[in-house]
């Protein structure tokens, strides 16, 4: 081979060089790939940090942040959409399983305001149910929620679709619902509840009577406070230790929308069992009152074992109803399978501890609650994740449901027969 054709064959090889990484350049910035943006900063999966930094490019730490092994990227990246772009989104490390889409803080904060603001709706309903349970017209309570619900559906497609309102929208849709169901359970109490007269005239507040009302109803805040603190913390600690991160977190949040199905039934089992108990304490009947714990606990049951075979058998459909990722079902089969062992204990736990709200001793029920979630859940939650991760098996953080309604049970059945032997037994048997 002459000296001309090793200089030809050079040129060429340096000039092909050349083009090749122009094409890459050019391939790489009119690559677009779908990302989530929160308080500007990313997070992105492998595929994506190959399509927009080259083939096997690694994260540059720029500065570690508070949470355990998370860092600050020096690298930064351009989000496009349909209102304009966010320029230099530093890019968060390490990388994930898959492309986080985190602009739902935003939407969170939009949604929160809107129901925020358009509440008096829900409260006023929600007061109007409670009058007619109270007289034992629980059917026309289930009604009124049925109404709001089913306008919250027909009106949700309406205004995030049609009208582009998004998720605003999707509040709006909700005022409308509450709304309506306050209207339809005015309606009932003035027209089907003939036991109360609701009239203005010559209304006062009665603050002896407003305290008796929060002294039993205080527990329940506690509860439902309690209930949303351990979701944070669960997130927390799912979004750190999982190896899904944030996946795992959303994976927690459909459990919890299926789980509604199976337990709804139970707390409108509730709904009913409450009043009953306490009209036959009341009436001084022990044995009504034994019938009605003993059935309800037996009903809860048998709900709860059909949950259990759903969550088992099926738990992959039940995720794909939420377009869940490969990703989502490596991490929520095995969670709705393990916690849904748990299921039977929490059925008899809210039976029992409906016979603790009749009574008057809503306490009980408070530090069941606090025991159940703040004592033993979140706390063998984060040991077993911390352990989970260090041996690779992110799945034993499930676990913490099962043990935890092992304790919870065990505590409701204590107070229970406290309960049992001070107020219930006294009661004069009675008759059916």
């Amino acid at each position: 081979m002459d000296k001309n054709n090793v200089v030809s064959t050079e040129i060429v090889r340096r000039i092909t060089r050349v083009v090749v990484e122009e094409l890459q350049k050019q391939q790489r910035l009119e690559r677009s790939t779908p990302i989530g943006v929160s308080n500007r900063h990313v997070h992105l999966d492998r595929a994506d940090m190959d399509a927009l930094f080259g083939p096997g490019s690694e994260l540059t730490v720029k500065k570690m942040l508070g949470q355990p092994g998370q860092y600050a990227a020096e690298e930064t990246v351009t989000i496009r959409g349909p209102k304009g772009e966010l320029s230099r989104v530093r890019v968060l490390g390490p990388l994930r399983s898959q492309t986080q889409v985190e602009s739902i803080i935003q939407m969170g904060n939009d949604y929160l305001r809107i129901v925020t603001i358009g509440s008096l709706g829900m409260f006023c309903q929600i007061m109007y149910e409670r009058l007619l349970q109270g007289t034992g017209r629980s059917l026309l309570s289930m009604y009124t929620q049925g109404l709001g619900a089913i306008i919250n559906i027909i009106l949700d497609p309406i205004f995030i679709f049609g009208l582009k309102m998004g998720v605003a929208g999707a509040a709006v849709a909700t005022i409308i619902g509450q709304f309506c169901g306050f209207a339809l359970a005015v309606w009932f109490n003035h027209r089907k509840n003939t036991d109360i007269t609701l009239s203005l005239r010559g209304f006062r507040p009665d603050f002896r009577l407003i305290g008796e009302i929060y002294a039993i109803g205080l527990p329940s805040v506690i509860m439902i406070a309690i209930g949303s603190v351990m979701t944070f913390l669960m997130n927390k600690i799912l979004i750190t230790y999982h190896a899904a991160h944030e996946t795992a977190a959303t994976a927690f949040g459909v459990y919890f929308k299926l789980n509604s199905f199976i337990f709804m039934p139970i707390f409108g089992l509730n709904n009913g069992v409450i009043p009953i108990v306490a009209y036959n304490y009341g009436a001084q009947n022990r044995r009504r009152m034994m019938a009605t714990i003993k059935r309800s606990t037996l009903y809860a049951c048998c709900i709860m074992v059909f949950g259990t075979v759903l969550f088992w058998a099926i738990p992959d459909t039940l995720l794909r109803l939420f377009d869940a990722s490969d990703v989502m079902l490596a991490a929520g089969v095995p969670a709705l399978r393990i916690i849904a062992l748990s299921f039977c204990m929490a059925g008899m736990c809210i039976a029992l501890g409906s016979s603790f709200q009749a009574l008057g001793k809503s306490m009980y029920s408070m530090v069941t609650s606090i025991v159940r979630q703040l004592v033993f859940l979140v706390p063998i939650a984060y040991v077993l994740a911390r352990y989970g991760a260090a041996i690779g098996n992110s799945d034993l953080v499930w676990w913490c449901y099962p043990i935890a309604e092992v304790s919870s049970l065990l505590l409701t059945l204590v107070f229970f027969r406290h309960i049992y032997k001070t107020v219930i037994a006294p009661i004069p048997e009675g008759h059916e």
